[in-house]
């Protein structure tokens, strides 16, 4: 099954994009390109888990960066065998 990773999670509101969580720290980009992609549900997960960390400002956007709305939502199949431990080494 093809898993499709056309999301990606902007950290805060300077436009920071996620790439890593290692040894308890976020780590991020300002380049779209250079962010970890995942699927929606996927990409979602770990913006609630940024939100809890303080945060705020974590979204899931496409590719190019910009927001998720619920219009385009209505492409994004139903995932993921992916688990989140395999982007998110915290264990909470």
């Amino acid at each position: 099954m093809q898993v499709w990773k056309n999301h990606i999670v902007r950290i805060d509101d300077e436009q920071h994009f996620f790439t890593a969580l290692r040894d308890g720290q976020v780590y991020g980009t300002e380049f779209p390109s250079a962010a970890t992609s995942f699927e929606y549900d996927l990409a979602d997960a770990i913006c609630r888990r940024l939100r809890e960390r303080g945060y705020d400002g974590a979204v899931v956007c496409d590719l190019r960066g910009q927001p998720v709305n619920v219009a385009s939502l209505k492409t994004v199949k139903e995932i993921s065998d992916v688990g989140l431990l395999d982007y998110w080494d915290d264990a909470d």
